[in-house]
């Protein structure tokens, strides 16, 4: 025996032994994923969020444009018709077109979906912008955007779907 009470062979074993279940734990790839998290900032209220954005623009998602990365996330780009500059900062939308690129924050946490993934075709949404790098991007992927009340304003309250 050597001085830690292990044959060599014995350690050999103990090694391959452990080894073992991982190999049975899933495939290579699925292995290397990792999962990253991103904490993105609350807004209690949609006013709130206006009051961060840098532009708010009512619009309707036409498609999708692209793909980018956000914080080493893959991110979609989607193009937005443009109905109306509620808000426009001093961004790439100052001289207010009539269709702009938005890239939808990701959902992370091991999250999949896009909120503006399930607006293409649909009814016009208030979109909650910031500009960054020349580049318009969704405040949040949870409440970057919010369908116009009964009034056609920007509501007041977040609806209770809005994590869906």
């Amino acid at each position: 025996m050597s001085r830690t009470g292990f044959h060599r062979s014995s350690l050999a074993f103990a090694v391959l032994l452990a080894l073992v279940p991982l190999g049975a734990c899933g495939s290579p790839a699925e292995d290397d994923v990792a999962h990253i998290c991103i904490d993105y900032v609350y807004f209690e209220t949609p006013g709130d969020a206006v009051d961060d954005a840098s532009a708010v623009v009512l619009g309707r998602v036409v498609e999708r444009a692209g793909t980018g990365d956000f914080e080493g996330v893959d991110a979609s780009i989607f193009t937005i018709a443009v109905d109306e500059w509620v808000e426009s900062g001093t961004g790439p939308g100052a001289e207010q077109p009539e269709q702009i690129e938005v890239m939808s924050l990701p959902r992370t946490c091991g999250e999949s979906g896009d909120a503006l993934a399930d607006a293409v075709g649909g009814d016009a949404l208030y979109l909650f912008l910031r500009e960054v790098d020349g580049q318009w991007e969704t405040l949040t992927p949870f409440q970057g955007q919010i369908p116009p009340d009964g009034n056609g304003e920007i509501p007041s309250q977040w609806p209770g779907d809005i994590y869906d």
